[in-house]
């Protein structure tokens, strides 16, 4: 008897601080999401495109096209992580861009759909 009070005092304080647990790990998630600026890795999906660039007001655009949707654009994000091979330096200088350059274009599309450019090569 001593035995199964034991055990039923133990599982029921595992299940305490597994629920414990799990519920910072939820609150840390949403505080995450709440966070400007941060968005989390499992927000962003793969993006790949042959489009034009595009300058605007606002930075570059890929302009591009999918099956029945002509037209398509996405903002683009440069950063010290963005590859631009066979288009001006290695790191992408946007200020060495050409409006028009047909290119492929890798990188990851945020909530926002803004893409966070990985790399860039000049298209045919």
């Amino acid at each position: 008897m001593k035995r199964l009070v034991i055990f039923i005092v133990a599982f029921i304080f595992f299940a305490v601080l597994i629920m414990v647990i799990g519920s910072v790990f939820v609150a840390l998630r949403i505080d995450e999401k709440r966070s400007p600026g941060k968005v989390a890795q499992s927000e962003l999906t793969d993006f790949f495109k042959i489009g034009n660039l595009v300058s605007s007001p606002d930075g570059w655009r890929l302009l591009y096209e999918e099956p029945g949707k002509p037209a398509l654009s996405v903002d683009l994000i440069f950063s010290d992580k963005s590859s631009c091979v066979g288009i001006g330096p290695t790191v992408c200088d946007t200020s060495v861009f050409t409006p028009g350059t047909r290119v492929a274009m890798e990188g990851l599309m945020d909530p926002e759909g803004k893409v966070a450019v990985t790399r860039i090569t000049p298209s045919r």
